[in-house]
């Protein structure tokens, strides 16, 4: 997918508050498909129960728009950038958002979940750092 304006790709690592459930990331990210529809983003999020791990892509304004939301989320804590890139092309396939739960015993009916399987398979199609990244994180 190419755009015309720069795309602001930026993964961050957060640790999950332990009040955090599984159909609170869940809720969140139904909401998410929404709202990143809406401003024309691509995420896709993992979390092992303990920490979350996003990437967020789009029009550089929106990207920093939302990583402000994200940053004062209660949700989660210690939110440290692990990579950001500004480039021409989208390495995602779809506007939304993309989710791994890699403990997660429940198999989520829905077009955006995806099993550590599939998400593995899915992050082949990342070229560059953020594939590698999210190779790393599947193994």
């Amino acid at each position: 997918m190419h755009s015309a304006t720069p795309v602001k790709q930026l993964i961050y690592r957060s640790c999950l508050s332990e009040d955090t459930s599984e159909a609170d990331i869940y809720r969140m990210i139904r909401h998410a498909q929404k709202y990143n529809i809406q401003h024309e983003l691509s995420g896709f999020l993992i979390s092992d129960s303990k920490n979350f791990v996003q990437l967020i892509e789009g029009a550089v304004d929106q990207v920093n728009r939302l990583f402000d939301k994200i940053k004062i989320d209660q949700r989660h804590h210690h939110v440290e950038v692990e990579y950001y890139d500004i480039g021409l092309s989208r390495i995602m396939p779809f506007l939304g958002m993309g989710l791994c739960l890699l403990n997660c015993k429940v198999d989520f009916q829905e077009d955006f979940y995806f099993t550590r399987l599939q998400a593995r398979e899915f992050s082949s199609l990342f070229d560059g750092k953020v594939g590698n990244y999210f190779r790393g994180y599947l193994a």
